[in-house]
């Protein structure tokens, strides 16, 4: 038990580590985007909150608002060579036991929600650090992502159906377990607040088509960001 426990601390460490890293580029750039606030990453605070903010809550940052309101973010940033797949992605399980986003984030909505911090937004943006580059990436209310994912509900019936807008994955080098959500389910009910577009270390943004961000930037509108 106490190699087990030393093991989920370190995959924890080294998670934050490498969330920090990727945070402090990232974020900058999603604050352009950002009409009526900016994010603020949890790295910026005293470290031993930081911590307990992203280990217990799954907080990387801090939303404030243009009237100073504040709430929880959840960034995850994942390194990709070229492309945006156009999905946001929850640990669903790992080999070593560990307790894993999902289930915490179920836990923190569904039964514990006014008890407890929780991140009210989730981010999730596609990038190469080695080149600059955010491919792409979306942001939600984290409780409209989770609603979502429910409607798809026993999630092992949908493993690895990729032509669902909902289904669970497996890394094969490690064998952990991972929900997609595209986010097409997103647009489809209504609940994608903001489709970030591709943009490069000059904040150049590449030609593409907005037209299907027409009801994400209504719902953005009413979100307050």
């Amino acid at each position: 038990m106490a190699d087990l426990n030393e093991k989920c601390s370190e995959e924890f460490k080294n998670d934050f580590k490498r969330a920090n890293e990727l945070g402090s580029w990232v974020i900058p750039i999603l604050n352009q985007y950002l009409e009526f606030g900016r994010i603020i990453q949890t790295e910026h605070l005293n470290e031993s909150l930081a911590r307990l903010l992203d280990k217990k809550s799954g907080i990387d940052g801090v939303y404030i608002d243009k009237d100073g309101d504040v709430s929880g973010v959840a960034i995850r940033i994942q390194e990709c060579e070229c492309k945006d797949w156009g999905t946001f992605t929850q640990r669903y399980s790992r080999t070593t036991g560990t307790i894993t986003e999902y289930w915490k984030r179920r836990k923190q909505l569904y039964e514990k929600s006014e008890q407890c911090f929780y991140p009210h937004y989730t981010v999730h943006v596609y990038a190469n650090k080695r080149e600059n580059v955010i491919y792409g990436g979306g942001i939600c209310f984290t409780r409209d992502l989770y609603d979502v994912i429910r409607r798809y509900e026993p999630l092992e019936r949908h493993f690895r159906a990729k032509n669902q807008l909902v289904y669970l994955d497996m890394n094969e080098s490690d064998g952990n377990k991972f929900v997609v959500i595209k986010r097409s389910a997103l647009l489809k009910y209504q609940k994608l607040i903001l489709e970030i577009p591709y943009s490069d270390k000059n904040m150049r943004v590449k030609e593409c088509d907005f037209s299907k961000m027409t009801q994400a930037k209504e719902i953005y509108s009413t979100a307050g960001m």
